[in-house]
C-alpha cells in the first residue's frame, strides 16, 4: 500500500527562506552527488546520489512556487492508490 503525506508542503513565502532554498540549491548543484549531512551533535553522513537528486528536484520545484508531496511508490498501484496519488476519486480514474 502506498503511504501518502497528510498534506503537500507549500513553498516558503518568506524571502529569507527563499534565499536559503537558493543557497541550498547552489550547494547541491556544486556537490555533484557528493553531499554530506551534518546532524545536531556533529555526526556526519554521506548523502547518497539518488537522495541528492531527489532533494535537488524538490528544491527546484519549491523555488518555482510549487507545492511538494513525496510518496513512495510500489511498481504497481491499485486503482484506489492511483486515484489517491492524483487527488481524485476512483470512479473518476
Amino acid at each position: 500500500m502506498t503511504t501518502l503525506a497528510d498534506r503537500p508542503v507549500l513553498p516558503p513565502a518568506d524571502p529569507a527562506d527563499q534565499r536559503e532554498l537558493a543557497d541550498l540549491a547552489a550547494l547541491l548543484t556544486s556537490a555533484h552527488g557528493q553531499a554530506t549531512l551534518l546532524g545536531p551533535h556533529g555526526r556526519r553522513a554521506k548523502l547518497p546520489a539518488a537522495s541528492c537528486d531527489v532533494l535537488t528536484q524538490v528544491i527546484k520545484a519549491m523555488r518555482a512556487g510549487r507545492a511538494i508531496t513525496i510518496a513512495p511508490l510500489a511498481q504497481r498501484l491499485t486503482t484506489q492508490e492511483a486515484a489517491d496519488l492524483l487527488g481524485i476519486s476512483r470512479p473518476t480514474w
